[in-house]
């Protein structure tokens, strides 16, 4: 079966109030418990649906996200993991057996960057409930993206709880590349077991996945002796 989870994980920065606190606060603080000194863990899980009010799976990934306290990341989705050390950058992908390394990335929240989605949507509410908040965005006319709506759940300790895509672009969700199925799905991800527990993967670095030579060349472990090393990086 093809693979259709599309990973949008970005959202808006409003000025909405909730009890006292604006969107733009909860955002901030959202932002600091992930760029804090300090190691942070979750899981994810992404869901994806054959239409808006469909109740059944219609294809499921599982998801991972590492941080250490030097900031050095590890992410996992499916069946690719990524890596960013001090050393390298890496790029694993387990069904072609194939590791990417790249020059080290400077630090960022990258996807999770709350604000990246400011000047491509609306914000329709953000209304305060018991032990979470709830954002509604609607993309605008020319923002170039595929829903119709996004709507955001963040707890109450700044952690995001759940986010849910509504495509208004049809997606050929067919299994057979002969026939056409046509739909507009719905994306759900949700995010749990939060924890700040040491990343053993961060702590062994590139060097679960990947060695380096004297001469600076990179070669497989021992685990994944048979994967291809594509080595792009700029400095050796």
């Amino acid at each position: 079966m093809r693979k259709y989870i599309i990973l949008n994980l970005v959202l808006f920065v409003s000025v909405f109030t909730s009890s006292g606190q604006t969107f733009k606060q909860v955002l901030n603080k959202m932002n600091n418990k992930l760029t804090e000194a300090s190691p942070l863990h979750f899981n994810t899980k992404y869901n994806l649906y054959r239409d808006e009010k469909a109740k059944v799976i219609f294809q499921s990934y599982d998801g991972q996200f590492q941080k250490s306290s030097q900031n050095e990341i590890y992410m996992k989705i499916d069946n690719t993991e990524f890596i960013n050390s001090k050393k390298s950058s890496l790029k694993v992908n387990h069904t072609q057996k194939a590791i990417l390394v790249t020059d080290p990335q400077p630090f960022t929240i990258g996807e999770f960057d709350m604000g990246k989605l400011a000047d491509f949507c609306k914000v329709k509410s953000f209304k305060d409930f018991k032990s979470y908040w709830e954002l509604v965005l609607e993309p605008t006319a020319f923002s170039g993206l595929n829903y119709s709506s996004i709507v955001v759940w963040i707890n109450k300790d700044y952690t995001l709880k759940r986010q849910v895509f509504f495509y208004n672009t049809g997606i050929d969700l067919s299994s057979d590349y002969r026939k056409q199925d046509i739909t507009h799905p719905r994306l759900e991800i949700h995010y749990s077991n939060y924890n700040q527990k040491v990343p053993d993967i961060i702590k062994l670095g590139g060097g679960f996945f990947v060695s380096f030579t004297k001469a600076n060349k990179a070669v497989p472990s021992n685990k994944y002796k048979s994967y291809e090393i594509i080595d792009r990086r700029t400095v050796r």
